[in-house]
């Protein structure tokens, strides 16, 4: 009893002396007077919902109630100098002018916003301004999230607002002397687009705005008209560790590595989609402010891409060395204007084996199909093994899970086609029905029937 005890009391300190989670929310709050009368909405952990209400005017939705707000509101999905385990916001329709998935802390670390995870979920309406995934100035966010699946946005921000402007006056949280140790930090962000309105000259930054920290950063694209956006697997500034870009599909006006400060890695993956100017460092000068990129990985798989140049580094031209900025072409990928060296770029092959190349099920009864990737160059199969997609042509007869496990459903053949990039493989499935289950047994009743009619016969 006495144990138990303990126990319970130990529980109601941990809630009492825990600063940094909060895990009962207040109330939203909407704050009208918020930089000189643009408006703040402070969701503090709640779900909260954009949309249109019947008069067409922008609202704000959560479980217990709602706001009508004016086009220049800014959303948070925290609160200020606040801490919360988890933010949710989801855009259906309206108009505002940011949405920032944690809150803001303006003074000091000591003052810091803290949130463990954020999500942002985009629809519909109009970002007019942007949306970021951390928070703003003193602020850090463990895990920054960003769906969009339409919408128009200006510009979108995997990790935080290192700097903003409230009543006239800016606050920051960093400075260009020491990145690394900004205020402003995003542990992992992660970006998916999976569709977007054309907006003019619109900006996706993968690493975070002026001079953010970012750890690491996913920007995955599967389509949208970007035509007129230019999208940077780095920051607008700022630090940011290790950036991975994913390209699927869309149309992408600019795509480049690095735009202002430093980026430690970069690796880029072009699988689909066409893209006007690739450029593998920046592209512009960034007039004597840092510019540094250490280390770029890039796949060009297949898709279109009008003008692939170099770019720059440090403010001057990128050279592609095969060591520290590497280029992998495979025979797939149409480039129309090439201002690298041929020399420079290395040609790329791969092929897929899937096993077992038959399988035979009854209903309910699983397999694993297992896969091997080989690349030449050798060792970049890792690179790769997340593009491996798995598709029954008749999932009546058996389905497959995305990691390859195939189930039988009914009696019949079908297949199950892997796909890894532009290669594919085939396994055939057999799955045995109630019908043949019957007859295998009649025939084996039937072949011992015999073999005893003989036996005694022989006797």
């Amino acid at each position: 009893m006495k144990k138990i005890m303990y126990l319970m009391m130990g529980i109601i300190m941990i809630y009492i002396l825990n600063p940094i989670i909060s895990f009962a929310n207040d109330e939203p709050l909407y704050v009208p007077t918020f930089n000189r009368n643009e408006g703040a909405l402070y969701a503090k952990g709640n779900d909260i919902v954009i949309d249109i209400d019947e008069d067409n005017n922008t609202i704000v939705k959560w479980s217990t109630g709602s706001v009508k707000v004016p086009e220049t509101v800014t959303i948070f999905g925290g609160g200020p100098s606040s801490s919360y385990n988890e933010t949710n916001i989801t855009m259906n329709g309206g108009k505002v002018y940011r949405i920032i998935g944690a809150g803001w802390g303006n003074l000091n670390d000591a003052s810091k916003d803290k949130v463990n995870e954020t999500h942002i979920t985009i629809n519909g309406g109009t970002v007019t301004d942007c949306i970021a995934g951390g928070g703003c100035i003193y602020s850090e966010t463990q895990s920054a999230n960003i769906v969009v699946n339409g919408g128009s946005i200006k510009t979108i921000v995997g990790g935080g607002l290192e700097a903003l402007e409230m009543d006239g006056i800016k606050f920051d949280a960093g400075s260009e002397q020491d990145l690394k140790n900004s205020g402003n930090r995003v542990i992992k962000a992660n970006i998916v687009i999976n569709d977007i309105e054309k907006t003019q000259d619109a900006a996706i930054f993968a690493g975070g705005y002026e001079y953010a920290y970012v750890g690491e950063t996913t920007l995955t694209i599967k389509g949208g008209d970007m035509s007129d956006t230019h999208v940077v697997a780095g920051g607008e500034d700022g630090y940011t560790v290790k950036s991975e870009v994913i390209i699927e599909g869309g149309t992408i006006g600019s795509y480049q590595s690095l735009s202002k400060g430093i980026v430690e890695e970069v690796i880029t993956k072009v699988i689909n989609g066409q893209i006007d100017n690739f450029l593998v460092g920046a592209e512009l000068p960034s007039q004597q402010k840092t510019q540094t990129i250490n280390k770029i990985e890039i796949f060009l798989i297949d898709g279109d891409i009008k003008n692939l140049k170099p770019g720059l580094n440090n403010s001057v031209e990128l050279v592609i060395d095969k060591q520290n900025y590497i280029i992998y072409k495979a025979k797939d990928i149409s480039i129309e204007n090439e201002t690298i060296d041929a020399s420079k770029l290395i040609e790329l092959t791969y092929k897929i084996t899937a096993e077992p190349n038959n399988i035979e099920l009854k209903p309910n009864q699983s397999k694993q199909i297992t896969t091997k990737v080989v690349t030449n160059p050798e060792g970049l199969e890792s690179f790769f093994q997340d593009t491996i997609k798995f598709t029954s042509k008749n999932p009546k007869i058996a389905s497959v899970t995305e990691d390859g496990i195939v189930k039988g459903k009914d009696f019949g053949k079908t297949e199950i086609q892997v796909d890894f990039l532009d290669d594919t493989d085939i396994v055939n499935v057999t799955v045995i029905g109630f019908e043949i289950a019957m007859v295998s047994v009649a025939v084996v009743f039937l072949i011992v029937f015999i073999m005893l009619i003989w036996i005694i016969g022989e006797e």
